[in-house]
């Protein structure tokens, strides 16, 4: 069995999330309306009127489903660990979004899906085992932080 998963799943996992994301948003955008899981305005926020918030629950949707359709049956431990780290991260930004975290809590949370990633065999494969992990905490966090 090879070490890394196939491109073509990438590929297929990658596209299909984004089509699914953009038939789920809509869908998101009203509920959150319904329900009034908006971003308010304040001195702190540069919008002027309610944002909906739920975009990550749509891309979360998404995902799960390219990748239970598409993800490689033969990397299980890798699949398992890409969707826990996944569902810790969208669990969390659903209790952000809804009532507010602080960025402490919002860290470890991330560093803890980071580190379920790498535990299931997911990671940055570069320099050798302990530079790889600290890119890879590094990379997750990151990328989280920039969305």
């Amino acid at each position: 069995m090879p070490d890394t998963l196939p491109m073509t799943a990438f590929i297929l996992i990658g596209a299909s999330t984004l089509l699914l994301t953009l038939g789920v948003v809509p869908v998101m955008r009203r509920v959150a309306l319904q329900t009034g899981t908006v971003d308010k305005p304040s001195a702190r926020k540069i919008h002027a009127s309610p944002v909906p918030l739920l975009g990550g629950a749509a891309i979360y949707v998404s995902f799960i489903l390219a990748l239970v359709f598409f993800g490689d049956r033969d990397y299980i431990n890798e699949v398992v660990g890409i969707f826990v780290g996944a569902t810790l991260m969208s669990f969390m930004g659903l209790v952000d979004d809804r009532w507010g975290l602080s960025s402490y809590v919002k860290l470890f949370g991330q560093l803890v899906a980071a580190g379920v990633l790498i535990y299931s065999g997911v990671r940055v494969q570069i320099f050798g085992a302990w530079l790889d992990v600290v890119l890879t905490l590094v990379w997750v966090v990151g990328i989280t932080n920039a969305l």
